[in-house]
């Protein structure tokens, strides 16, 4: 099975991804008819990654490759992106000892890139596609990363700090401010609210929008679970509205040595996505604007 993606340059920058049935020994015909509902139900139950992993396991163990390709139109985000997901690594599993691996391999990655942008309608960040369009490993489920080179993330060593350089960071007589160039807000109360120490020695990134809305984020140099903030700016101060979990590995895995954890705010009008990226997985999470409930859980390891 092969996916086929063809961009429809309109107002609304339209995807249309449209799969094509692989020709195996049983035919097009003899698809498996599983009754996956109740697995589907718990996915968008799960309270964490480990329950995640294990639900799109029991689910995609049943299902042949029509059947998973029936499920990139799935309602639920997660499913439709995981499913999309997995028909890219069974065909990279297909195709891994054949000598158009590398090339077989980026085309399908980038073809995945262009689901996500016409399935969410937004544009992830350029590093990330980068990163992702470079993943190595001959193992489907477990690819490896680099750190993409120009990322437009800086290390402030003065401050300690990683940011990147659509923002400003900078010393007033009341501490410090950072700013996206129309808009700042006190680095320190954001830390304060946050809980974390100053210097950080952490990376964070901040969006500023309309109506006074920030959203903030400090996270970790490896690839493990941190809160998203949504922040009101008024005459008081800092207000916070809610505060959400971003999964990442959550407690999936062990590190140990050197390696590298970007992660990066996407806003939408209903919700705000988390673009991410370490040395073994990818994942984009996605928060509804109003409550930060979740709207997205998807990784690679998932």
């Amino acid at each position: 099975m092969h996916l086929y993606i063809a961009n429809i340059m309109s107002s609304a920058a339209v995807v249309l991804f449209c799969l094509t049935a692989f020709q195996t020994e049983h035919g097009n015909d003899k698809r498996a008819q599983v009754d996956a509902d109740g697995i589907i139900t718990h996915i968008s139950k799960a309270k964490n990654a480990i329950e995640l992993v294990d639900d799109f396991q029991k689910l995609f163990v049943k299902l042949d490759d029509g059947a998973v390709a029936s499920l990139v139109t799935h309602p639920d985000n997660s499913i439709a992106l995981r499913s999309a997901w997995e028909h890219i690594r069974r065909l990279v599993k297909r195709e891994a000892d054949s000598k158009t691996e590398t090339s077989a391999r980026a085309q399908l990655i980038n073809e995945f890139i262009w689901f996500v942008k016409g399935r969410l309608r937004v544009l992830p960040p350029s590093w990330w596609c980068h990163s992702l369009r470079g993943a190595a490993g001959k193992n489907p489920m477990f690819l490896s990363f680099e750190e993409p080179k120009n990322s437009g993330l800086r290390y402030d060593a003065d401050l300690r700090l990683n940011y990147f350089d659509h923002l400003r960071v900078s010393r007033r007589m009341s501490g410090l401010y950072v700013s996206d160039g129309s808009s700042a807000v006190s680095l320190n109360d954001l830390l304060a609210v946050m809980q974390i120490q100053n210097p950080p020695e952490s990376s964070v990134d901040v969006v500023f929008t309309r109506h006074n809305e920030v959203y903030a984020m400090c996270y970790p140099d490896i690839c493990t679970s941190y809160n998203l903030y949504k922040f009101e700016v008024g005459g008081s101060g800092l207000k916070c509205l809610w505060k959400s979990r971003v999964w990442a590995s959550d407690s999936m895995l062990d590190f140990s040595g050197p390696g590298f954890h970007m992660s990066q705010i996407v806003v939408d009008d209903e919700t705000i996505y988390v673009f991410g990226m370490g040395d073994v997985m990818m994942y984009i999470e996605g928060f509804h604007r109003a409550d930060g409930s979740s709207s997205l859980r998807f990784a690679s390891l998932y």
